[in-house]
């Protein structure tokens, strides 16, 4: 995905949730290492998710989110992506921008 985290890192973190129903979005975080992460670098993987490059994460950008660290990795489910907003966006505006992602990785870090 980007050279601010390691293969292996991101390998253990998709291993982790391969099975539908599995991904949490804070388990992700801690195991591939995102959570250790300076804002400047959190950035920058938000931006790598950001497909259109709008500035927030919409439900087509959640649902591949696994797959922008993995091409062969699978899409989450729709519960996943619900869980997935219900912790990261909490205006409920049905995105998630730059700073609730951060607020998101900071709490997955104290987790």
């Amino acid at each position: 995905m980007c050279s601010i985290l390691s293969d292996s890192d991101i390998k253990a973190a998709l291993n982790e949730c391969k099975e539908p129903g599995t991904f949490k979005a804070t388990k992700f975080f801690q195991t591939s290492k995102i959570s250790d992460l300076t804002p400047p670098q959190v950035r920058e993987v938000f931006d790598l998710l950001d497909t259109n490059g709008d500035g927030s994460l919409d439900g087509a950008d959640v649902g591949d989110f696994l797959q922008k660290f993995q091409p062969s990795a699978r899409p989450l489910t729709e519960e996943e992506i619900c869980n997935f907003f219900a912790e990261g966006d909490p205006d409920n505006d049905g995105k998630i921008g730059v700073c609730e992602f951060q607020d998101l990785v900071v709490k997955s870090a104290t987790k």
